[in-house]
């Protein structure tokens, strides 16, 4: 047992000399670099950011960091001027490296942007804390830059990376698209069975309202589905494809997203068309031969002889095969494999209309008084709708209107020339 005073000395010796390291540390603790932390480049200043220890062992102390507008000068590509017609020059192609995404974009619209280890478009352009916006001057577009932090104050550093110009560039050339099952190439009309005859005289003269837009257009006829359908296009106008067909865009319809086909040039053979891709980064020329179609003249002296009047507003004519009719001024007779008859319902009026019911059409207009002699008086409508042609057909000389109606004559009288 006479170790144990010595065994406790030693134990002394030591906690003093442990206290004593504990205490010199404490005093001339080191600075502790912060760890390496990867951020977007539009976060800078982490480089100021320190640990510090000098208000305890454990206490941490932090700055947040300030956030500058990325370089995006050259991660911009700017493909000049969006020429679809339907753009009317107010929108312009952009792609955003490492990307090969072309964008068509208003000016002046906010374009935003999101980073996921680098910047890309927005989707759907959702909105998000970065955006760009371009303004075209001459051959650039003027870019500006915005930000906003997590307070939502606006980032407006460094001036450079705000505002900066971009030269056009040639637009690449896009890969072959479609529209729906359709190929986009030159041989796209043919396919939808494309059929082009002309302007439609019968809806310029008789369709009203309705059917104003077809003044002065030609008509395009496509037959490959089994429900055909027409359209109609002047120098200038345009169709959209819906998916499904062509159409006449209704307005307020954002039609960039949709393929476009506009009419260039119409001569007496050719009509030159443009097929545009959706937001105009490639564009396709395509033309139609009007076709030419066999019709024979229609004679209305051969096909009616004008019986006579039963009332100053209904008359009977005979058909060159015999029949006769009972018929008033703005009734419709159109030539079938049957013979003449009257469109009389509002089914048989939509099916000539649509093109379902086809044939010569003839429109009575009016029974006058010319050369001492009743006249009936209308036009004539080919076939094919493309050419219209008035007519007179002359009563029988030994038939007097009197013999129908006794006050026809003085009526009639009256509107000599």
């Amino acid at each position: 047992m006479r170790w144990l005073p010595f065994l406790n000395i030693c134990l002394a010796l030591m906690i003093l000399v442990a206290g004593g390291g504990i205490a010199f540390v404490l005093q001339n603790k080191p600075e502790i670099e912060p760890p390496h932390v990867i951020a977007p480049p539009h976060l800078k200043g982490w480089e100021g950011d320190r640990l510090s220890l000098n208000e305890g062992p454990l206490t941490l102390k932090w700055s947040p960091p300030q956030m500058l507008l990325p370089d995006l000068q050259n991660e911009l590509e700017y493909f000049g001027v969006n020429k679809r017609p339907d753009s009317n020059g107010k929108s312009f192609h952009l792609r955003l490296h490492p990307s090969d995404q072309v964008i068509s974009a208003k000016i002046g619209q906010p374009i935003y942007l999101r980073y996921k280890g680098r910047y890309s478009f927005s989707p759907n352009n959702a909105s998000t804390p970065l955006w760009i916006a371009g303004n075209i001057i001459g051959n650039e577009l003027a870019v500006t830059v915005d930000m906003r932090d997590n307070e939502g104050a606006p980032v407006l550093e460094p001036a450079t990376c705000h505002h900066f110009s971009l030269t056009a560039k040639p637009l690449p050339q896009q890969k072959a698209w479609t529209l729906g099952r359709y190929r986009a190439d030159s041989t796209l009309l043919v396919r939808q069975k494309a059929r082009w005859l002309g302007p439609d005289r019968f809806l310029e003269l008789h369709g009203g309202e309705e059917y104003a837009h077809t003044i002065g257009k030609q008509r395009i006829d496509f037959l490959e589905e089994e429900d055909s359908y027409a359209c109609f296009l002047g120098p200038g106008d345009f169709l959209v494809w819906n998916g499904k067909r062509w159409i006449s865009p209704e307005p307020g319809l954002d039609t960039g997203k949709y393929n476009l086909m506009t009419a260039k040039r119409v001569d007496d053979r050719v009509l030159a068309l443009e097929l545009w891709a959706p937001g105009g980064q490639a564009m396709l020329g395509l033309k139609l031969i009007r076709s030419q179609i066999q019709e024979q003249p229609i004679d209305s002296s051969q096909e009616f002889k004008f019986v006579g009047a039963k009332t100053w507003a209904q008359f009977i004519v005979e058909c060159s095969n015999g029949k006769r009719m009972s018929v008033k001024p703005h009734d419709w007779l159109v030539l079938t494999d049957t013979g003449w008859s009257k469109i009389n319902t509002p089914e048989l009026v939509d099916d000539y209309v649509s093109g379902k019911l086809t044939g010569p059409m003839v429109i009575l207009n009016e029974l006058k008084r010319r050369n001492g002699k009743q006249v009936l008086a209308g036009h004539v409508f080919s076939k094919s709708r493309t050419t219209v042609e008035e007519f007179e057909i002359a009563g029988q000389s030994h038939t007097t209107l009197a013999n129908f109606y006794p006050s026809i004559p003085e009526l009639l009288d009256s509107e000599d020339p």
